[in-house]
């Protein structure tokens, strides 16, 4: 571990009145090893803090879990419009299975 005195004029800013929003994963082991880890998904917002989103999501019957910030990222689409992204940062625990590898797709529709 690596740890160094932070720059003061570093700007570390949250919008006043902002609530955290997070988003808990919870990993239950396969019945038989052919089988990929079963992941249940959920969104939480007026948490009084993350530690009581961690304790929540210790709490589920689970083997392992993970809890992330959602924060809103903001990009452009190939039109040139701002169009806003939500982003996931991992706060606590880490994916089920170290060896695995996992992917998330999203499919979208071009209306």
């Amino acid at each position: 571990m690596d740890v160094s005195q932070a720059e003061p004029l570093d700007a570390v800013s949250v919008r006043f009145g902002e609530i955290p929003r997070y988003r808990v994963r919870a990993w239950t082991r396969p019945a038989s090893p052919e089988n990929a880890w079963m992941v249940d998904e959920w969104d939480v917002s007026d948490a009084p803090g993350v530690d009581a989103v961690i304790a929540w999501a210790e709490a589920q019957v689970a083997d392992s879990v993970e809890v992330f910030l959602q924060w809103d990222d903001h990009a452009e689409n190939r039109d040139g419009e701002t169009v806003v992204r939500r982003r996931f940062t991992r706060l606590y625990g880490q994916p089920a299975d170290d060896d695995g590898s996992m992917e998330t797709v999203v499919l979208t529709t071009n209306e």
